[in-house]
């Protein structure tokens, strides 16, 4: 549409653009993760150093993405700790390091019952210092998106030691299903490898690259769709030809050779084409010893130790004497309850005996008679069922001409250190004042009474008791009070 402007500006029409309804994206719900899918805790116990520390965090990268890469362990923390959030969690496995002078060890709980299983460290090299001894060190991001695969060589079975660790091994990765797996999210492989003569378990962590076979580094870089660097050469044939290095011909052995059934990351990696498998450490490594293998989470009874070598007897030995430890736990935690519980039961009953008995709040009534010692008159307006409160109390309709006997308020002939001036007046509760015309009990100069006519007036002390009926001022007196008739 056009819109015409006035005759004075009309050198252009605008056109307005026609508003479109922008469709909004339908929300991408993230498919559910496999309930039996192993997660771990990587963690260090007790005081360790700065390497030992490092070698934690090379082992979160390892377990990833299935595990807490940013866990915090704090020296307050206990084991229970991690238990306890474990299991909200969904944790299945908790690798702990701890160092003792004696070495290096790492232990392998499957929660929440164990077994736990306990290897010795000889040796290990950290990620870092893999690398760099590397000539062309490799670390993709992507890579660790995924987990790894898992590979076990030279395990011997018929052993229930052996047969055990095998298994603890296996299910700290996810499993794989050949026929379903997509080979782009292999990308990683963790290797173990067992040595029967020194009983040494070797632990290596590598990246896979897939490269199509058959072609140079030249030929590949242009299948990435990158551009490559030509000034060094003035044709695009001595770019492509050029005499390949040690380096890109390692993988053209015929051995690494295999035909991808599908296609996978990498340029000139398609279905059913030849590609090479290469292997890049990533690091850490590990030379661990299998020491024992206990019954529960990291502490139960031990079915298998590489050094001590028990008997049957002893072992029954020892087994009663557990159970005497454990019945002796159960009767001091039985014990403690009824403590508390007793203790729970005295505290209320001393508050109980404690706490002060309701009294009940005095009424005005009550106090005249404890005061004077009789019944008070009834034009007071002392009524029983009014209670005694804090406050200022007046006595009838004669302060007409005041604030009441109890006012504290200097007259113009008082000075202000509170001496008495000329002239007649009301002693008052704390200090003589003298009003201007009337005095505080209603009389004017000439000794009229305002007030109602022979009615008793009561001189009161200076503590203050409460607020009567007509909101005058009365004070408690710490003697009997007085009576004056007025005239």
């Amino acid at each position: 549409r056009h819109i015409d402007l006035p005759s004075c500006a009309r050198t252009h029409t605008l056109t307005m653009g026609k508003h479109r309804n922008k469709k909004k994206k339908a929300p991408q719900i993230a498919p559910e993760e496999p309930t039996d899918l192993p997660k771990s805790f990587v963690l260090h116990r007790g005081k360790v150093t700065r390497t030992v520390t490092s070698l934690v965090g090379d082992m979160r990268g390892v377990m990833a993405p299935n595990t807490a890469s940013h866990l915090k362990v704090l020296k307050r923390n206990v084991l229970k700790d991690f238990i306890n959030v474990a299991g909200p969690l969904g944790v299945t496995h908790m690798l702990i390091f701890s160092q003792s002078d004696n070495g290096l060890n790492m232990r392998i709980a499957r929660l929440p019952r164990g077994p736990t299983l306990t290897f010795r460290v000889e040796s290990f090299c950290l990620a870092r210092e893999v690398l760099s001894s590397l000539a062309h060190p490799k670390v993709v991001a992507s890579a660790f998106q995924s987990p790894p695969l898992l590979v076990l060589n030279n395990f011997p079975k018929g052993t229930p030691a052996m047969d055990l660790m095998t298994k603890v091994f296996q299910n700290l990765f996810p499993a794989i299903n050949v026929t379903r797996i997509d080979l782009r999210t292999v990308r990683r492989v963790v290797l173990f490898n067992y040595n029967p003569d020194t009983s040494i378990i070797d632990f290596r962590h590598y990246d896979i690259t897939v490269r199509a076979s058959g072609t140079s580094k030249s030929v590949r870089s242009v299948l990435a769709a990158s551009l490559p660097d030509l000034g060094a050469f003035d044709d695009i044939a001595d770019f492509v030809l050029r005499e390949a290095q040690g380096y890109e011909s390692e993988g053209e052995d015929a051995s690494t050779r295999v035909v991808l059934p599908q296609t996978v990351h990498g340029a000139g990696n398609k279905e059913q084409t030849q590609s090479s498998i290469r292997l890049s450490e990533l690091g850490p490594r590990m030379h661990l010893r299998l020491l024992k293998i206990e019954e529960g989470l990291c502490d139960g009874e031990v079915l298998f130790h590489s050094i001590v070598k028990k008997s049957a007897k002893e072992i029954a030995a020892l087994a009663k004497r557990k159970q005497e430890r454990m019945r002796l736990k159960a009767q001091r935690k039985k014990q403690q309850e009824e403590n508390v519980l007793r203790k729970q039961a005295e505290a209320e009953e001393a508050e109980g005996a404690d706490a002060p008995a309701e009294v009940e709040e005095e009424t005005d009534a009550d106090w005249y008679r404890k005061e004077v010692g009789e019944e008070p008159p009834r034009e007071l307006g002392l009524d029983a069922h009014k209670k005694f409160r804090k406050g200022r109390v007046s006595f009838g309709d004669d302060t007409k001409g005041g604030d009441g006997a109890g006012s504290k308020r200097k007259s113009d002939g008082d000075d202000r250190n509170g001496k008495k001036s000329r002239g007649d007046g009301a002693a008052g509760p704390d200090r003589k004042e003298r009003s201007r015309g009337k005095d505080h009990g209603g009389k004017d100069k000439g000794g009229k009474d305002q007030g109602d006519g022979g009615r008793p007036k009561i001189a009161l002390g200076s503590r203050k008791l409460g607020k009567g009926p007509s909101g005058g001022v009365v004070k408690k007196s710490k003697f009997k009070p007085t009576f004056k008739k007025t005239k």
